[in-house]
């Protein structure tokens, strides 16, 4: 590192509390985002063109309140506000966020959700069109969720939690329309459409129709075309109402659909079936003890799959597309450890090998004690931890949340905490592993209020990328390696 750039760090942490650390790789400010008074926004989009960054402006001053959509190139540059859009404060939910799976580009068109509203974004002309408004409704989950791109058009599931619905939309008001009216069996544990998937150009999905139970589904986007693929578990009797399959995880492996089920004939085993998509070709090759799929990675030609009970997973799995490929790798934890809780959502591949990780809480005050990253190329010697780290005596909890990975390595947050749940004092600190070492790239000090969540980063083939507010003034962090100053 240059002395102008060692001193360039050191004067940004003393200035504004955050420090540079890593010497190989560096998180620098990107100038060009120089967001107005008052954003608000924690959350980064990309799609094959671009990142977004959707911004709630309340700007006091001027008295208004609206909302921003950025767009800046791949590799970091040219960040600039498309658009403006006004916000509605009394409609309820005109100040929404837009969660990252519901923002996707379809051609021209990027076609995103705010609560219970849809909108498309012509990137030609800058325009914003709405598509769709649902109705108000009492129901905790009423709004626009899971769109799927599937082919030239995005499926999404709409409405109350009571009756969700099947929708689809090629970004045009004329577009978006309802694919069938799906009766739903099962309220109390949501029955409607669920799990979406592409599939061969079709969506593959999970639906409670109160007459088969949850079971697979298939549409291709047609009222005719929208019915059940298969009852894998036909019982109406044992159950009290017909039996559920329990189908979850729906995954491309070597150009075959798998999923893993947790049916009632079962009792307690995850099984697992490979399909052409089509219903003769379709059956069961393998089955795990206990609730599979909680680590569901994508592997070569292979899933990585953890398995265990649902608050400690102790067993990885590599599971082929037979049985005979199928193989337990190592196991994770002692079967009578402490509970292991996943603390990701997903787990990443980085230079040919698998990622995952674990926080273990402490059993009387669930306060995160330890966490540890895992390390896997499918085999029981290469499987092991490359990061573990043990709450301070000082601290009060310690987390890691928000792996991701890209041409430099393996990316985490973590957050350690001082002080009782009501006044909590934390600080945060963005990792990277490079497969050798732990570096940090940025970290942010006690009293700057930053919080970080898997949504406030986003990485790129070769970059990271970092939006976080600092003591109320929202700033983006780039590792492309050449960001634009100004």
């Amino acid at each position: 590192m240059s002395i102008s750039l060692r001193l360039l760090c050191l004067f940004a942490f003393f200035v504004t509390g955050f420090e540079v650390k890593s010497e190989e790789l560096t998180l620098q400010e990107v100038r060009t985002a120089n967001f107005p008074n008052g954003s608000n926004s924690e959350r980064l989009f990309k799609t094959d063109e671009g990142i977004y960054i959707v911004l709630n402006v309340d700007d006091s001053e001027q008295g208004r309140s609206f909302r921003q959509i950025w767009r800046g190139n791949l590799d970091g540059t040219m960040f600039r506000s498309l658009i403006e859009l006004p916000i509605d404060l009394s409609n309820p939910s005109g100040l929404g966020n837009i969660a990252r799976k519901n923002f996707i580009q379809l051609g021209s068109r990027v076609v995103f959700t705010v609560d219970r509203e849809l909108y498309a974004l012509n990137l030609g002309n800058k325009q914003v069109q709405q598509l769709l408004q649902l109705p108000a409704s009492p129901d905790m989950e009423s709004g626009i969720r899971q769109l799927t791109k599937v082919g030239n058009a995005v499926f999404f599931v709409a409405g109350a939690d009571s009756s969700p619905q099947l929708w689809k939309s090629s970004g045009t008001e004329e577009s978006t329309v309802l694919v069938q009216n799906l009766p739903t069996g099962d309220e109390f544990f949501n029955g409607g459409p669920g799990n979406l998937f592409a599939y061969k150009n079709k969506l593959y999905f999970t639906h409670d129709d109160g007459v088969v139970g949850g079971e697979p589904w298939v549409s291709d986007g047609t009222p005719e075309g929208t019915k059940l693929f298969l009852d894998i578990d036909p019982d109406t009797v044992s159950c009290g109402q017909p039996c559920s399959s329990n189908v979850k995880n729906f995954s491309n492996l070597d150009g075959m659909l798998v999923f893993d089920t947790a049916a009632a004939f079962n009792a307690g085993r995850s099984e697992f079936w490979i399909s052409d998509g089509t219903v003769e070709n379709t059956q069961p090759f393998f089955s795990l003890d206990g609730a599979g799929g909680q680590v569901y990675l994508p592997f070569g030609s292979s899933l990585l799959v953890a398995s265990g009970s649902d608050f400690n997973l102790n067993e990885l799995w590599q599971v082929a597309t037979t049985t005979e490929g199928s193989s337990r790798v190592i196991q994770l934890y002692p079967t009578n450890s402490v509970i292991n809780q996943l603390f990701l959502e997903q787990a990443v591949l980085f230079n040919g090998k698998g990622y995952f990780g674990f926080v273990t809480p402490d059993a009387s005050t669930f306060d995160n004690v330890s966490y540890d990253i895992w390390e896997t190329d499918g085999t029981t010697s290469g499987t092991g931890i490359v990061v573990s780290r043990i709450k301070p005596s000082s601290a009060s909890s310690i987390s890691a949340t928000g792996l991701l990975s890209f041409s430099g390595g393996v990316v985490f947050s973590e957050q350690t905490c001082r002080g009782g749940m009501m006044e909590s004092i934390c600080s945060n600190e963005v990792k990277l592993f490079d497969g050798s070492v732990v570096s940090s790239l940025i970290s942010f000090s006690n009293n700057q209020n930053v919080f970080l969540s898997t949504e406030s980063m986003l990485t790129t083939e070769d970059s990271l990328f970092l939006l976080v507010s600092i003591n109320g003034a929202l700033k983006l962090f780039s590792t492309a390696t050449s960001p634009p100053i100004d």
